[in-house]
């Protein structure tokens, strides 16, 4: 995998204030990390460009870390592990793609999907439902009242 060229995330993503809020608001009563197939560098530029670096701090995980990228669950076990969760059925992912909700669901973990930023809803919630995921949102707002009643 290649770094992302310079500047292409800054020009493409930018920090989404519900995001922050819902993240900063679910942190501050459940473990969080972020786990990602990008490369390390590019994934924590994303995490800092997005204003989530405060949320997740040094709980970045990636295909780098793991034998097997997602789909497979390596990555989800590797990062309950160094989180200290024991428990995958504890465990509430977050995802946005297809391989990533494969190795939530494979890890053990409850997975919910969300198509906020997706560029067609339909498509994206149809494939998340397709690959097993029962609950997806379009926005944080029902991510949080959904992880908050777990």
């Amino acid at each position: 995998m290649q770094d992302i060229f310079p500047g292409y995330l800054e020009k493409h993503l930018k920090p989404d204030p519900e995001q922050i809020a819902i993240l900063e608001e679910l942190s501050s009563r459940f473990k969080t990390c972020v786990t990602s197939n990008g490369m390390r560098r590019n994934v924590e530029n994303s995490v800092r460009i997005a204003g989530l670096s405060d949320i997740f701090r040094q709980n970045i995980f990636t295909a780098e870390q793991v034998a097997s990228p997602k789909p497979a669950p390596d990555l989800i076990l590797y990062a309950a592990e160094r989180m200290g969760v024991s428990d995958l059925s504890r465990v509430l992912h977050i995802e946005d793609a297809v391989r990533g909700a494969q190795a939530g669901l494979a890890a053990g973990a409850t997975v919910i999907g969300i198509t906020k930023h997706a560029k067609d809803k339909n498509k994206s919630t149809a494939e998340l439902q397709n690959a097993g995921v029962q609950h997806v949102f379009d926005n944080w707002a029902d991510i949080a009242d959904f992880a908050l009643k777990l």
